[in-house]
């Protein structure tokens, strides 16, 4: 209630006592302050027909693969059953290792946000990884051309599995 007060003395112009009275207004805001102080929020909900599709759905076979790296998500489709069980492995224990996705393909695919994605199946975890490979996805995004057609592979450091949707 003294939010709505000091909201109310706020909009109605009052002036706020200082100390002795906790903030609250020097008088009583009256009903008129109270209802001009309180915000409408309009809140609009998305209907049951703009639910997106589940990512890939009808695709089995392989997994899809979230990885948390620079702050942003990046899922894959991996159809590379080596890599899918060690992905569910380091999902499990908190380890992380180097995914290195051996080809970049031009275009989207089971992540919407990014225009191309990796060989489903030229994946695997390593130890070690070159500098020329390492970054964020968002650096292939700003410059695609330079990573398909010069660097070719992708093998972000810092990357971690984040969660894995194994459809084998």
């Amino acid at each position: 209630m003294g939010i709505q007060l000091r909201a109310a003395a706020l909009v109605s112009g009052l002036v706020l006592a200082g100390c002795g009275n906790g903030g609250m207004a020097a008088r009583t805001p009256t009903p008129t302050a109270l209802a001009t102080a309180t915000p409408t929020v309009t809140v609009s909900l998305p209907s049951p027909t703009a639910t997106p599709v589940a990512l890939c759905a009808e695709r089995t076979g392989g997994a899809l693969i979230t990885f948390a790296i620079c702050e942003r998500t990046l899922t894959l489709w991996s159809t590379a059953g080596s890599f899918i069980d060690e992905a569910v492995a380091l999902l499990a224990s908190g380890e992380q290792r180097i995914p290195a996705f051996d080809e970049l393909v031009d275009g989207t695919d089971c992540d919407r946000q990014w225009t191309w994605h990796a060989n489903p199946a030229a994946m695997s975890f390593v130890d070690f990884a070159i500098e020329l490979c390492d970054g964020c996805p968002f650096h292939i995004e700003e410059d695609k051309s330079y990573w398909l057609d010069t660097v070719g592979q992708y093998c972000p450091w810092t990357a971690r599995v984040a969660a894995v949707d194994d459809r084998r």
